[in-house]
């Protein structure tokens, strides 16, 4: 049973890690291959890459660090020693989004767009090494009103976020909206944090890739180590010789 446990694991290691690593180097190839457009010059129907700074006529804005954004996602988690346990998020779109660059602005439906190399922000008030300027007692309000009681344990909350003026690249399918041109929401619309050249530059699915492969081929030989092992030899236990009886002696009584 442990040894078909290990090999299933290593065989779905090495699957989902080749899996990744292709889907990873099939995107950036699509990436590579739309040449970049102008935002003025993109026209309904084609399939573009627009490199610029997002903007938003209605911007949101974090509501316990104040930072104007595009859209973010904020998670509070509670902490009481090892145990964790997420209390809510909350996510958030601006109105309006646009995307600039130097020929102008191109409408983004960002509500539906898949995301990509978002910085992540996490703050643990109160903590010994804390530097995030957050008060424990306005996260405390905070989470009060979402969930209706007062946490009386640790708190940790992590934000997700795309600020206004954020660099990006957006590939996507161009439609004419009420305004003008517009990058429409779908799956095949992708905002990625970062200039054209850091975003061509990442590489983190392809590292996780790697450990996982790593991770599935030593599985693997370690299963099939286990399965030609040769099994300890059973020890043999020799007979022993019965012990012949002597006669009864005379006038003994028997048992």
């Amino acid at each position: 049973m442990a040894l078909a446990v290990v090999l299933l694991l290593g065989v779905g290691l090495l699957l989902g890690g080749g899996g990744l690593l292709l889907w990873s180097k099939a995107r950036r190839a699509r990436w590579r291959a739309l040449p970049r457009s102008r935002a003025k010059q993109a026209r309904p129907g084609t399939s573009v890459k627009v490199v610029g700074r997002l903007r938003a006529r209605e911007p949101v804005r974090t509501p316990l660090t104040g930072v104007d954004c595009v859209y973010y996602r904020l998670r509070v988690w509670e902490e009481d020693g090892d145990n964790v346990r997420q209390l809510f998020t909350e996510t958030e779109y601006a109105e309006g989004w646009e995307l600039e660059d130097e020929s102008g602005r191109i409408g983004l439906e960002g509500a539906e767009a898949s995301f990509s190399f978002l910085d992540e922000h996490e703050y643990s008030p109160g903590g010994l090494l804390d530097t995030s300027g957050l008060e424990r007692e306005e996260l405390l309000r905070y989470v009060q009103d979402k969930t209706g009681r007062v946490p009386e344990k640790s708190l940790r909350l992590k934000e997700e976020r795309l600020e206004l003026g954020d660099s990006v690249v957006a590939v996507g399918q161009v439609a004419l909206g009420k305004r003008g041109p517009v990058l429409v929401a779908g799956p095949k619309l992708e905002v990625m944090r970062g200039t054209e050249q850091e975003v061509q530059g990442y590489r983190d699915p392809d590292l996780i890739s790697w450990v996982m492969l790593a991770a599935g081929v030593l599985l693997c030989v370690a299963a099939g180590a286990w399965m030609w092992e040769e099994p300890e030899p059973v020890p043999v236990v020799k007979d022993q010789p019965l012990k012949r009886l002597g006669p009864a002696r005379s006038g003994a009584r028997s048992e």
